[in-house]
C-alpha cells in the first residue's frame, strides 16, 4: 500500500501541523491541534514562566541576570529589573531611607545596628558619657557595669506585685524585692512594716494619782501593733529606726474629790513633753488630758506615757476605762518620717 504524505504533517502522524516555524520561538503543544509559539520577546534576559494549568507559558516582563555570583542576593533594583546585591562578611541586610537594600558589615566585637531618623541604619557601639558605665564588648556579647561597681546589677529572684525595688547591700549592685511596700494602680501606698500602733485602757485603773504622783499608764488592750514595736505589758514603745514619730495621747481621769490640776506626759529617751491643760467634766471630779506631738527618736529609743493629777482628796483618782462602749483613755503612734 503506497503512503501519501500530506503537508503540513498532522500531529497524530508525528508532525506539528504547522507549515512554518517562528525563528527563535518556543514551540507550545496543543493536543492534536497545530502547535503554537511563544516568543521571542524584544528584550534580553527574560525568563520563561508557567502561567498555571490550562494556560500557555510566557516570558516574564522582568529581566534577570545571565549569570550570578556565589553568595549574592537577587533583588529588584528597578521596576521589572532583577539585579544582584553584593554581600559582605559578617553583614546584616538593611535598607536606607528610600527602601534600597544594602549589606551593612558588622566586623567589630560588640557592634550592632543603630537606626537613624533620616538616614540609613549603621553599625554602632555603646559608649558612656562621663564614664558612668563601663562597656566591655565581646564576641556576640556586650557587658555593662556601673563604673567603679562590683559587678552587674541583678534583680531579685522573685517579686511582689506592685512592690518597690530597692538597693540591697553596700555594693549597690543588687535589687531587693521590698514586698512590704506596695503601690496601687490609683497611686495609694501601703507599707505593712511601717511602725504603727493603737492601745487603750479597757478596765479602769483605780487610785493611781491625785497626790501629784506621776503614773506611767499601763494599757491593757491593743487594737493593732504593726511591726510589733509596742510592748503592751510595759506599755513601752521602742523605735525600730531613727526618725520622727507622731504620738497621740488622751487620758480621762475620774473618781476625784476636788481636782485642782492635771497633766499628761510623753517621755522618750531624748526628752519629755507635758500638757498642763485641765479639762473638767462634771464639776471637779473628772478630767480629760490630750497631748499630740511629733518627736525625734533614735533607733532603740523608748517612749512611755504618764498622767498626774492633784486632788484635795489625795491619791484617789482613777484612769477611766471603756464606758458605754466608748474608749476614753488611749494612745496611738506611728513613724511619720
Amino acid at each position: 500500500m503506497a503512503y501519501k504524505r500530506t503537508s503540513p504533517m498532522p500531529v497524530e502522524e508525528g508532525g506539528t501541523a504547522a507549515i512554518t516555524l517562528t525563528d527563535h520561538a518556543v514551540i507550545i503543544g496543543s493536543g492534536v491541534g497545530a502547535v503554537s509559539f511563544v516568543g521571542p520577546v524584544a528584550s534580553s534576559n527574560n525568563v520563561l514562566m508557567s502561567n498555571g494549568v490550562g494556560s500557555d507559558p510566557g516570558f516574564s516582563t522582568a529581566t534577570y541576570p545571565v549569570t550570578t555570583t556565589a553568595n549574592e542576593i537577587l533583588y529588584s533594583s528597578a521596576t521589572n529589573t532583577v539585579s544582584e546585591l553584593t554581600t559582605a562578611n559578617s553583614g546584616v541586610l538593611t535598607t536606607g531611607a528610600t527602601g534600597v537594600p544594602a549589606i551593612t558589615a558588622i566586623a567589630t566585637d560588640g557592634q550592632f545596628i543603630i537606626g537613624a531618623t533620616a538616614g540609613a541604619p549603621a553599625a554602632g557601639t555603646i559608649t558612656s558619657t562621663g564614664a558612668t558605665i563601663t562597656v566591655t564588648p565581646g564576641a556576640n556579647t556586650i557587658n555593662l557595669e556601673a563604673a567603679g561597681g562590683s559587678g552587674d546589677v541583678s534583680g531579685p529572684g522573685s517579686s511582689t506585685d506592685r512592690a518597690i525595688a530597692t538597693w540591697n547591700g553596700t555594693g549597690g549592685d543588687t535589687l531587693y524585692n521590698n514586698s512590704t511596700i506596695t503601690i496601687s494602680s490609683a497611686g495609694e501606698m501601703v507599707n505593712t512594716a511601717q511602725p504603727a500602733f493603737l492601745a487603750y485602757v479597757d478596765t479602769a485603773i483605780n487610785n493611781v494619782t491625785g497626790n501629784g504622783t506621776v503614773y506611767t499608764i499601763i494599757f491593757d488592750t491593743e487594737a493593732y501593733d504593726q511591726n510589733a514595736d509596742f510592748n503592751l505589758g510595759t506599755s513601752t514603745f521602742t523605735a525600730p529606726v531613727t526618725g520622727k514619730y507622731l504620738f497621740n495621747l488622751q487620758v480621762v481621769t475620774s473618781g476625784g474629790s476636788n481636782m485642782t490640776g492635771a497633766a499628761a506626759r510623753v517621755t522618750t529617751s531624748n526628752r519629755t513633753l507635758i500638757s498642763y491643760g485641765h479639762t473638767l467634766i462634771g464639776a471637779t471630779v473628772n478630767s480629760m488630758q490630750n497631748l499630740s506631738a511629733l518627736m525625734d527618736m533614735d533607733s532603740a529609743d523608748t517612749a512611755t506615757f504618764q498622767i498626774t493629777t492633784n486632788d484635795s482628796g489625795g491619791k484617789i483618782d482613777d484612769i477611766a476605762g471603756t464606758g458605754g462602749g466608748l474608749t476614753q483613755t488611749f494612745v496611738s503612734g506611728n513613724l511619720s518620717c
